[in-house]
């Protein structure tokens, strides 16, 4: 008398739930993975606005002199004929912020003897996650300063 079987095995139930958690634990994986990947380049994003924003700006949302020197911001030098060089640093966007400013005696563009009109300043801004942190975006241009 023969007998057929129907149903699975405990050994093919297993191997069945080894295969699904296997492919679960990928899929989860790849969430974590892609939730990184965009808060990595939202930060990026987010730095380098802001990087932008300090660049144009050398004394970013301190219209206040007393809040701007608390927070580490300083403002440029006025319009002079001698070379400077200005750095600022401080908190901004809830990133740690460093400006270096710098012009030349050669980057006088106009001016008459002894002041100066207006000059070319080169302006280098670094972001970082933190004060010491990894630094998260960078950028550097050349601006006209005028005399108001």
């Amino acid at each position: 008398m023969s007998r057929s079987r129907s149903g699975f095995t405990m050994f093919e139930v297993l191997a069945m739930l080894l295969v699904i958690s296997l492919g679960l634990l990928a899929v989860v994986g790849l969430f974590i993975h892609a939730n990184r990947l965009a808060a990595r380049a939202e930060g990026q994003l987010t730095g380098m606005a802001t990087a932008m924003s300090i660049a144009y700006d050398s004394q970013p949302f301190f219209r206040d002199p007393d809040l701007a020197s608390q927070a580490g911001w300083t403002a440029p030098p006025s319009l002079s004929t001698s070379p400077y060089a200005h750095s600022a640093a401080g908190f901004v966007n809830g990133y740690y912020v460093t400006r270096n400013e710098s012009s030349g005696a050669a980057d006088i563009v106009a001016g008459s003897a002894g002041s100066v009109e207006a000059r070319t300043v080169r302006v280098d801004v670094d972001v970082y996650e933190s004060q010491g942190g990894t630094r998260v975006a960078s950028f550097s241009t050349r601006l006209l300063r005028v005399k108001p």
